[in-house]
């Protein structure tokens, strides 16, 4: 916000990314007052926060995450934006151990729709992960175990309104009902690898 700090801002941003100064300056300072500022999700939603330390782990650590990765489905982000940064990870190919760094950052850069979706991702990717030493396996995979839980969480209050609606002793009320108690053992599948 501070027009004197920017050139400062910038010249450390393009550092972290790689990129040309210039071209970090005109894209960070190139908003006039009179234009709205881009979208941004609600920082102190907790279910927002989950889904965005969920993208910082599949852009900043690809090798520890792919494994899981690969189960989140583009539903799990409630945020259209978050939503996209996801789409175009997916569209990168997923976070993958063979690809880390600057070019798995890069090929998220190019999948990006638009420049607005591409702010997005390069702010997650130098944001820090909220622990004190070097990102172990164990804290990547428990966050998005818990993007997956709070998924089949959302997936299970949907089944459970359908199955309200559905007559009762039919095949489509029976086979409602089994994928309901496959969603919810699943559920606890996942809680109970965030806690091991």
């Amino acid at each position: 916000k501070d027009p004197a700090l920017r050139p400062e801002y910038a010249r450390r941003l393009a550092g972290w990314l790689g990129m040309d100064p210039a071209t970090v300056s005109r894209t960070i300072g190139g908003r006039t007052q009179a234009e709205p500022p881009p979208r941004r999700p609600d920082a102190r939603d907790p279910i927002l926060a989950v889904q965005r330390e969920a993208l910082k782990c599949a852009l900043q650590e690809p090798a520890l995450v792919s494994a899981w990765y690969a189960s989140v489905e583009p539903e799990a982000y409630s945020d259209p934006l978050l939503r996209e940064a996801h789409e175009a990870i997916a569209a990168a190919g997923g976070p993958r151990p063979e690809l880390v760094g600057l070019p798995w950052i890069d090929a998220v850069l190019q999948a990006c729709p638009d420049d607005e979706v591409r702010g997005r991702v390069r702010g997650l990717t130098v944001e820090p992960l909220p622990v004190s030493q070097a990102v172990d396996a164990r804290y990547a995979t428990s966050v998005i175990a818990r993007l997956l839980e709070m998924d089949a969480a959302r997936r299970i209050g949907e089944l459970r309104g359908r199955l309200q609606r559905l007559e009762e002793g039919t095949p489509e009320q029976a086979a409602a009902f089994a994928d309901l108690m496959a969603l919810e053992a699943y559920r606890r599948d996942l809680r109970e690898q965030r806690e091991v």
